[in-house]
Formats: structure tokens, sequence, C-alpha cells
């Protein structure tokens, strides 16, 4: 009853969504937002700008007071406001693609944990995946297709079939948005992704505003990223070549060519091409990252940040890539002459860093370039089922503080 009652008083507003003139009966569907910005993971916007403000100022008093001058005060501006903007602003993307799923989508929120769960024998499901955001929750569910579903709230959408939407709540009680849907691709799965607010987020906004705005929070990241974001994961095995280390399997660049590569502990796999360098990089864990293995993700973006060669001091995107259960860092800037994507992650032994730094003139479209560095094959997957893992949103306290950029 409560959800036809959620439906009865939300099913009022058609908005035409990008180029493809699709009427979309969703609440907080926004027709100002272009269809691709979830390509766009550097965030801005009044809050973003006061945070790094306050950030600034902060940093600001600390240098007055006898900081170390190792570093210049806009240098320490600069470093500062990239970890702010990779804990806090960085966007969150899924790719699925074990037990036969194939999509791919983006919500535009920091991962702090995430855990995949097998799915029930005993019913349609097959996987399942819970993640915490910075201010909500993402849940999705793959089925074997065949269940009935509503079509009372049914929309169109080019790249989805028998597509439903819904609010209701959560166990906890909370309110959820979510999305149902098939892909045109394939028709022996359908796919459940649904997101919720933390509850401290829920009951701020239902102070100053009704519930029908909470709705419409709830529905507009599913409705004007998610949407518009999804995507067969693996159109872009058509334009790579593999190479598999250790249990990764990488795509690489058709035109891509090895050159160099070393010892297993401390290999690199070197590919020239016109315009383009690509790289994977590997590397043996140190003992005290092995240690602390909540502090590998940290110490890779910052290193990242402060290293000139590859940041340029210029501003990055950031991105947490789930490959189904295993999470991943992945960077994008531009510099002055060419664009980096570059993506790390890690097994109990080694590191591994994927990187195409491509002269700006690069021909090949630069969603191809993300789409490939970003595709991973992890044959130990499933070993990380019902385990939490962290994402760039989960990093140790005090970053902003002096002492993590001395």
């Amino acid at each position: 009853m409560m959800k036809r009652a959620l439906m009865a008083a939300l099913c009022f507003s058609f908005v035409t969504l990008g180029s493809q003139a699709i009427d979309i009966n969703i609440p907080g569907a926004d027709p100002t937002i272009s269809k691709d910005a979830y390509q766009n993971y550097r965030k801005t916007g009044n809050e973003v700008q006061k945070t790094e403000n306050i950030i600034a100022n902060q940093i600001r008093d600390e240098y007055a007071n006898n900081m170390s001058k190792k570093w210049t005060l806009d240098e320490l501006l600069y470093f500062t406001k990239e970890l702010y903007h990779s804990t806090k602003q960085s966007s969150s993307v899924f790719i699925l693609k074990d037990n036969g799923a194939n999509i791919k989508f983006t919500l535009p929120e920091s991962s702090q944990f995430g855990k995949t769960i097998k799915g029930d024998p005993l019913t349609t499901d097959i996987k399942k995946g819970n993640f915490r955001l910075i201010e909500g929750n993402l849940h999705y569910t793959i089925r074997k297709s065949g269940e009935s579903q509503a079509k009372e709230n049914s929309f169109s959408y080019p790249t989805v079939r028998n597509a439903t939407w819904e609010i209701g709540q959560t166990k906890s009680g909370a309110l959820e948005g979510a999305i149902n849907f098939g892909v045109k691709s394939d028709s022996s799965l359908s796919y459940y992704i649904s997101y919720d607010l933390i509850k401290k987020k829920e009951l701020e906004l239902l102070k100053t505003h009704d519930q029908e705005y909470v709705y419409k929070e709830l529905m507009s990241p599913l409705v004007n990223y998610v949407l518009p974001s999804i995507e067969p994961a693996k159109q872009i095995l058509s334009k790579t070549k593999p190479i598999t280390i250790n249990g990764f399997t990488f795509q690489t660049l058709k035109s891509s060519d090895l050159v160099y590569h070393g010892p297993d502990n401390d290999a690199i796999y070197i590919y020239d091409g016109k315009k383009y360098r690509e790289g994977i990089m590997v590397r043996e864990l140190k003992p005290e990252e092995l240690a602390n293995h909540h502090q590998i993700n940290y110490k890779l973006i910052r290193f990242f940040i402060m290293y000139k060669p590859y940041s340029d001091f210029k501003p990055i995107q950031y991105a947490t890539v789930w490959n189904d259960a295993t999470p991943a860092m992945y960077m994008e800037v531009e510099r002055s002459a060419s664009r980096m994507y570059i993506q790390s992650l890690y097994d109990d032994k080694y590191l591994y860093t994927h990187f195409i730094m491509a002269d700006l003139e690069y021909k090949t479209p630069s969603k191809d370039l993300r789409d490939i560095v970003q595709y991973v094959d992890n044959a130990n997957d499933k070993d990380k089922y019902a385990k939490s893992q962290a994402g760039m949103g989960a990093m140790p306290k005090g970053i902003y503080e002096n002492s993590s950029v001395k």
C-alpha cells in the first residue's frame, strides 16, 4: 500500500532527458543535467567550493605557524584540495561481468566500503552488492529473468528493456529509490539498483523539506547518472588485447607492442604506440604495506598527487572502480601536452598499476582509453565475496592535516 501511495503522489512529471527525446516519468529527473554528466568525475558546486575554502584557510593558518617549508603554500593548497576531492568527491564505477553479467554504470558519489555476496540458490538472485557511500548506500542485485514486475511505473530508455522504478523502504526503515531493468543485449538477466541516504542525511532533509523532495533526492542519482551511464561492460573488448599477470587480466590497446618487462617482483610492461605510451607496472608490496593494507590506497593516491611528472599539479578526476568484487583506484588528469589515465589495485603480494599517457591530439576517444584502463578481470575475484573491501572514500583520519603532506 505504501508503494502505491508513493507512486500516485509522484507520477506527475514527464521529463525529456538528453538528445534522445525520451519522456521519463521519474521523480528527480533533471533536463538541465547532460546525459553524459556521469563521465565527469570532478565535482563542482557551491558546497564543494565552500569546503575547499575551509580547508584552504586551515592550511594557510598552519603554514603561517611554522609549517614545514618543504612545499610552497600553493603546493600545499593543491595537495589538500586534491585529497579532499579523492576521498569526498570521487565517483563510483561498477563493472559487472561475472556469472553472465555484462553491464557498466556510474554513480557520482565516493565509495567507502563495498561487499559482494553470492545469490541464494533457492531464489533467482545470482549476485548482490552492497556499498557504503559518503552520503548514502547503493545496492544492486543481478537476477535470472522471469520474475513478474509491476508495469505501473514503467519507463523507456534506449539502453534498457522492461524498466520500472519504485520508491519504498529498506529493512531498517530508510526511504529507498530503485530502478529495475534488463539490457537489450541479454534477455536472460535482470538488474535491480537502489539508492538510500544515510539516516543522518535523510533526517536533515526531512527537517527542512517535505517527503516529495526527499523522493526526488533518492531518485536523482539513479535517473540522471546511473541510467544514462548503463552500457555493456564487455563492448570495449573489441578494441583491445589482453595480458594476464598473476591472475589479473588487463586490457591493452590493440596497437600497443610490448617493448620491455623486468623481473616478476618489480616488472614494467611498456607498450609504445604513436601518440601514446601504455604500461603496466608490477611491484612487490613492502612488509609495512602488507601490515597496513588500509593505508595502501591512500598512499598511492597521495603519491600521484604530489609527484609532479604524473599530476602536473593539475585538477584530477577520481573514481573507485569495482570490477565485480575487486576495487581499484582510478585517476585521470589532463596535463600540458598529454592526458594520463591510471588505475591501481593490489592482491596479497603485489601492487599493479595500469596507465595510458596519450598526447592531447591522439584520436582515440578519451572514453575508450578510460574504459580500457578501468576494465580488469580477477581470476580470484570470488575470494573477495562476503568480505568488506575499501574504496577511495575509506581514507585514514587526519589526511588534511599538515602531517599528511610533509
